[in-house]
């Protein structure tokens, strides 16, 4: 079957959901689907090769379409120059898929809403799947169309699942959280090794953070919990665009904190390489945001479960309906104090780390591309079946 990714979408990109699209095709393609993947041609500062970037099996083809890219020159017109831009994709991406589409046996799927509402009349609605990653802040009238006419979403959240059932009960739904790359955690090095490579001292503690500085990621807070750490242990930051590094930068500076290590932006296999070397991991979410506190499936989450590293993390609903007591140690969200009283106990009590990294690890064979592929797949062949995982631990 000829599956039609179709995304909006500047790739290579340093943010997540580049990662997750080009893993997701390579995990189709492995499901036996014929995949390729639309993008709309635009400038990148990163000149690499999308498969050589992130590490991919050249197993799908990717199609780039016209697109203006005036974004990135009038920062001024963002908002309004990317609605043109979006729309503008859209249409090119209908008439690609019109001229493209002459067997009966393929599938559109999309992160899309502006390219799938002007498809809404063009193909037929068992053909469209829709991939949500938040909902709707207000539903437009071109929202209420689009959905109405669609018949199956996956979504990444149970707050999602829940938000469209409300507002769209005749929607079939699968919930298939995010996951992480198998492959490149099937031989991690020892934290001895990993330290070794990357000049850490062996006997060092270190608390680690890897992925995006978005204020709602909590990563400020994080900081901000070194003032009352117990422990004599040092925190590197891996990930995170140049300016908002910056920021932290000036933030951990007039903290007048020691020991915090921005490593920056990082490719995703040395990702790996960190988590092995790292003490315990956190995922510092802020409570303060819709999107972290229901929506969001963090890939950091996934990648430090599969590397068998204990987690201090927010307890949010997101987070929940991943972890458990288990697999991790909560804290109040945005509560830096509490935050820092994890993290030194889970420092001392070194048999509760080792069985949340253990359990963790266990858990985690769940949450793989592949699994995630399967479940899409069997939803899409019979979206009637009770496919999914099991509702949050809340």
């Amino acid at each position: 079957m000829k599956l039609f990714y179709i995304t909006n979408a500047r790739i290579p990109t340093e943010k997540a959901h580049g990662l997750q699209i080009m893993q997701m095709c390579e995990a189709f393609v492995r499901q036996g689907f014929d995949v390729e993947l639309v993008l709309p041609r635009r400038k990148n500062p990163i000149k690499e090769d999308a498969f050589l970037y992130y590490g991919i099996d050249k197993n799908f083809t990717i199609k780039y379409l016209p697109s203006p890219d005036w974004a990135m020159s009038k920062p001024y017109l963002k908002r309004i120059i990317f609605l043109i831009q979006s729309a503008l994709f859209a249409f090119f991406a209908k008439r690609f898929v019109k001229n493209q589409i002459k067997e009966k046996d393929f599938i559109i799927y999309s992160r899309d809403l502006f390219t799938l509402y002007l498809l809404r009349n063009s193909v037929s609605q068992d053909k469209i799947v829709f991939e949500a990653h938040n909902f709707p802040k207000k539903l437009l009238p071109w929202h209420k169309k689009l959905f109405s006419k669609l018949e199956k979403i996956v979504v990444i959240s149970h707050a999602l699942e829940e938000d469209f059932k409300k507002n769209f009960p005749h929607l079939k739904i699968l919930l298939a959280r995010d996951g992480f790359d198998e492959s490149l955690f099937a031989k991690i090095p020892s934290k001895n090794d990993a330290r070794k490579l990357l000049n850490i001292e062996a006997d060092a503690k270190l608390i680690l953070y890897t992925g995006q500085l978005f204020w709602w990621k909590g990563v400020e807070t994080l900081i901000k919990s070194k003032l009352f750490w117990q422990s004599a242990a040092s925190l590197y930051v891996v990930g995170g665009l140049p300016e908002d590094t910056n920021k932290l930068e000036g933030f951990t500076e007039m903290l007048e904190l020691k020991d915090i290590f921005f490593a920056g932006q990082k490719p995703s296999k040395e990702i790996p390489l960190y988590l092995a070397a790292a003490d315990l991991v956190v995922v510092p979410n802020s409570g303060k945001a819709e999107i972290s506190q229901r929506y969001t499936s963090p890939l950091k989450v996934f990648e430090a479960m599969a590397a068998g590293k204990p987690i201090v993390a927010s307890k949010l609903p997101s987070l929940c309906e991943i972890l458990n007591e288990k697999t991790a140690l909560f804290f109040e969200a945005d509560n830096a104090g509490d935050l820092a009283e994890k993290i030194d106990f889970l420092l001392k009590r070194l048999d509760l780390a080792e069985a949340l990294g253990k359990n963790a690890k266990e858990e985690s064979r769940n949450y793989s591309w592949d699994f995630r592929a399967n479940l899409i797949k069997n939803f899409l062949i019979n979206p009637c079946l009770p496919v999914g995982r099991p509702t949050p631990n809340l």
